[in-house]
């Protein structure tokens, strides 16, 4: 049982986490674990003349981030890794790297800085500290929306995969990925099962740079681009609607809005693949991160917010489907499988 000094030790660290995740994302936008070999260890002089920055400096940032246990730094102030420090690399199979850097970039400092007045007035923050929604930042603010898509591409729990490996696709012949942004799920599902089709529908200027990746060249006429907003349509034809990591986003109406463009676009007997983190309704049982994301929401997104199971299964209901399945990850995202019902409420 941990006595109340080693509460307080733990909740001071809570309290400045601010800082760890700051000084995470100055290694992260140096590259400093790329720069470092697994297995080989660098001088700080040798690192700080790379990044051309002041080597006293850096030595004091590593210190700081060793006390964490990521990287080590000797007494001769060589860097090498850590365990911790060989997930910020960006060939790591689950690299944080992205992450890091998404986590502190500008808008998302500004927006958690002015977390207070949206709790209070009820607006969302980044509306109170950029002066627009977040998307509508990202349009005007590329460097932040390329590390937003980065970092949406190349999600630690690699979770793309996942759902391509729990769920099978042997019998579907066209799939939808509704906001798929850059096509990395889809392009894992069309990998790896032969016979379907597919589609990756997002925002003009999403699908303008994904089309750019000459690595889709692969799988020829088997997938295709286009550009739209999903709350006014989506491609019609699909028999699988992939809804992945998006309706989080979504108020409640909006979430029934893309459902219900997905049953009218979608041939009969076709599914809809529903695919987030399910909150827990005990926190204490729950995944703490998810608590962090959905209060992340909550400031950049007007009434969005994570879902629990029977939040999803009421708002699919009244869009016209059918829960028919539940399928866990090993990721911290589930699957939910909702079938096309005849009627729609409400």
């Amino acid at each position: 049982m941990q006595s109340q000094d080693e509460y307080f030790d733990e909740l001071v660290l809570l309290i400045q986490g601010f800082q760890v995740t700051r000084i995470l994302k100055a290694a992260a936008d140096l590259g400093l674990a790329d720069l470092i070999q697994p297995g080989e260890s660098v001088a700080v002089e040798h690192l700080a003349a790379h990044c051309e920055i002041d080597p006293k400096r850096l030595l004091r940032l590593c210190r700081a981030l060793a006390a964490f246990g990521v990287f080590t730094l000797d007494a001769s102030a060589h860097v090498g890794h850590s365990k911790k420090s060989l997930l910020l690399r960006t060939d790591s199979k689950r690299s944080l790297h992205y992450l890091a850097r998404f986590y502190a970039m500008p808008s998302n400092w500004a927006t958690w800085a002015a977390f207070d007045h949206g709790l209070r007035l009820g607006r969302t923050a980044s509306e109170i500290a950029l002066g627009a929604l977040r998307m509508e930042y990202f349009n005007t603010h590329a460097d932040e929306a390329e590390i937003f898509n980065a970092a949406m591409a190349h999600r630690p729990e690699d979770s793309h995969s996942e759902i391509a490996a729990v769920y099978d696709f042997s019998d579907a012949s066209f799939i939808v990925d509704v906001g798929g942004g850059n096509g990395t799920l889809l392009r894992n599902i069309l990998s790896r099962y032969s016979r379907p089709k597919g589609v990756t529908f997002d925002r003009d200027e999403v699908v303008a740079r994904a089309r750019e990746d000459a690595s889709w060249a692969t799988l020829g006429d088997r997938h295709r681009f286009e550009g739209g907003n999903f709350f006014e349509r989506v491609p019609a034809g699909g028999d699988i609607y992939l809804l992945s990591d998006i309706v989080g986003n979504c108020s409640d109406e909006s979430y029934q809005v893309v459902l219900r463009n997905c049953r009218a676009a979608m041939r009969n007997g076709g599914r809809v693949l529903v695919i987030e983190r399910i909150l827990d309704a005990n926190p204490a049982k729950g995944n703490q991160r998810d608590y962090l994301i959905d209060l992340h929401f909550m400031l950049n997104y007007p009434e969005a917010s994570l879902r629990s199971l029977s939040e999803h299964e009421m708002l699919l209901s009244a869009a016209g489907f059918r829960s028919t399945r539940v399928i866990p990850t090993a990721s911290s995202f589930s699957l939910i499988e909702a079938e096309r019902t005849d009627s729609v409420h409400g």
